[in-house]
């Protein structure tokens, strides 16, 4: 009896949190996964089943889904975000080229700068960041990183397009002959028109006239390849040396690589806008090309 006595004072005296702790070694911790478990369960299919009800909402609504805010407002921003940067790279195009063939080292140094300003505030741009388009609907969020790619390369262009103007006429070579300035300065007219027609379309979401800008577009690019053309038989004439040539396509081919880009951008663009509002295909045009 007494040794019964001190066994219990003993097992009276063992703290009850080391008595817990060697139950559960003992089971195993069995019982803490039978009860987690089911909560482990409930989580994943109750949030599993609010997501997809959110993606169909989108897909299926006939305007971006109340309650989805942040899709709304990198929406808008984008949009401003594009029109700012179209406008822009329209203005350095004009300054350069026009600065050039008017002999004008201030306005091409001027146009220089605004590319250098253009390309670092796309780079920094907060609206294409991966933390706004991971937070964006799943199936727009793609369409944000093509924007941002294809506006990266028309300032690309416009480096490759204005740095050899820029390095031809501070050396003081000769400038370009009066059949490639008529050319040129037509040239600068068309682009403006291409991308003021640009802005209108995605200022105004004018989904009808995707097509219209396409056929824009083949048409400048036909006009390219016909100076192209006549360049070539300038060379064959000797009215024009190897650099003169050089300098004159390479300005004929990033104008053509610019409005690639562009093309793409409208493109992207009207996909994007068509996957968050369901916007209409076609509509009647309200100017013409």
């Amino acid at each position: 009896m007494e040794s019964f006595c001190v066994n219990i004072s003993v097992i009276n005296s063992i703290p009850m949190t080391f008595i817990f702790t060697f139950w559960l070694a003992s089971t195993g911790f069995r019982f803490l996964i039978f009860l987690l478990l089911p909560a482990a369960v409930f989580l994943t299919l109750h949030f599993r089943q609010h997501y997809k009800k959110k993606e169909l909402a989108v897909v299926s609504g006939e305007q971006i889904p109340a309650g989805n805010e942040h899709a709304a407002e990198l929406m808008k921003k984008s949009k401003e975000q594009l029109i700012d940067s179209l406008q822009k790279t329209n203005a350095i195009y004009s300054l350069g080229m026009s600065g050039f063939l008017n002999e004008d080292l201030i306005s091409l140094r001027d146009a220089e700068n605004l590319k250098k300003i253009l390309s670092k505030k796309l780079d920094k741009n907060k609206v294409y960041s991966p933390e706004s388009v991971i937070d964006s609907d799943s199936k727009s969020g793609h369409y944000y990183i093509q924007l941002k790619d294809y506006q990266m390369r028309m300032a690309g262009s416009l480096t490759l397009f204005l740095d050899p103007l820029y390095e031809h006429l501070s050396n003081t070579h000769r400038p370009f002959v009066k059949s490639q300035a008529e050319e040129l300065n037509n040239l600068i007219v068309d682009i403006n028109l291409f991308l003021s027609h640009t802005v209108h379309f995605i200022k105004h979401d004018d989904f009808g006239q995707t097509e219209r800008l396409v056929q824009f577009c083949e048409n400048l690019n036909k006009g390219l390849e016909s100076m192209g053309i006549s360049q070539i038989k300038r060379i064959k004439t000797k009215l024009v040396n190897n650099r003169n040539s050089t300098l004159f396509l390479n300005t004929l081919t990033e104008t053509k690589n610019m409005l690639s880009y562009t093309l793409s951008l409208i493109k992207t663009y009207r996909k994007l806008a068509t996957v968050l509002q369901k916007a209409p295909l076609e509509k009647q045009p309200i100017y013409s090309l």
